[in-house]
């Protein structure tokens, strides 16, 4: 019966068999990605699926429309993951048919990435402030690296992401039920980020983060400040380390807070 649906697409759009028969017969990886997700067929029949790609600002305002229906934390994570991979799907078919240049779908991919990610924070803090409250001063912010932050990703790629935070002024613990010190809350913040990319719904995982560039690596907390961050990187970091922050560029936080953030990677 969950057949139904696709044999209808192929007998009212005889083009779609010929592009699942390029996609077997040609890319694996996409392949597989349709074997799992048949649904994502049915973008190929919007009328933009094989026109330019849009930019940044036109993927923010589509997955804000498609978030406003959510009905709650747990819809928005599905949404959000449905979203994403439609959006990939058509990355991975403007690259197999050349419809669109290598370094297009590169930022492409990367846009979409920010979009999603950008999109969804803020509601994964709202889901945290429920327990743990907020503070009346301070910021947190996202770097990103890598292939995310020198907007060169591929279809498969991962996020490579730093947390960083500005501590609030004057304030020890969190204004909720279950207060936490500056430093608790952010890193369980980072937490509740990465619990929401990474954890697998009905719709599968949104993406894979690697925080392993991050001061310390493995061996430092999830989410920094933003003081030691800077002087860690001026005292401790290892070249390789100032090399990985020449991709990097700052993906979330206030606009106050991301010059202060860009400042220190410069710097």
């Amino acid at each position: 019966p969950a057949g139904v649906t696709i044999f209808s697409m192929f007998q009212q759009n005889t083009e779609l068999m010929a592009l699942v028969a390029e996609i077997m017969g040609t890319s694996p990886s996409l392949a597989e990605h349709l074997g799992k997700h048949p649904q994502v067929l049915e973008g190929v029949l919007t009328r933009d699926f094989f026109s330019g790609l849009p930019d940044l600002a036109f993927l923010e305002k589509d997955i804000e429309q498609i978030l406003s229906m959510a009905l709650d934390y747990e819809d928005i994570l599905d949404l959000t993951r449905k979203w994403a991979r439609d959006r990939r799907f058509q990355a991975g078919i403007h690259i197999l048919k050349a419809l669109s240049p290598a370094s297009g779908t590169g930022r492409y991919l990367a846009d979409i990435a920010h979009a999603a990610l950008t999109a969804l924070l803020p509601h994964v803090k709202a889901e945290f402030r429920q327990q743990h409250g907020t503070f009346k001063t301070g910021d947190f912010g996202l770097i990103a690296l890598g292939g995310f932050g020198s907007a060169d990703m591929t279809v498969s790629s991962d996020l490579d992401l730093v947390a960083v935070y500005a501590p609030p002024l004057n304030e020890e613990t969190s204004s909720g039920i279950k207060p936490l010190s500056p430093a608790q809350y952010y890193i369980r913040l980072t937490q509740r980020l990465l619990t929401a990319l990474t954890a697998p719904t009905a719709e599968g995982k949104l993406y894979d983060v690697d925080l392993r560039l991050r001061p310390s690596g493995n061996d430092g907390p999830l989410a920094v400040s933003i003081e030691s961050f800077i002087d860690y990187q001026k005292k401790n970091a290892w070249i390789w380390e100032h090399m990985c922050l020449l991709r990097g560029r700052v993906v979330a936080g206030s606009n106050e807070f991301k010059q202060k953030i860009d400042q220190g990677i410069i710097t």
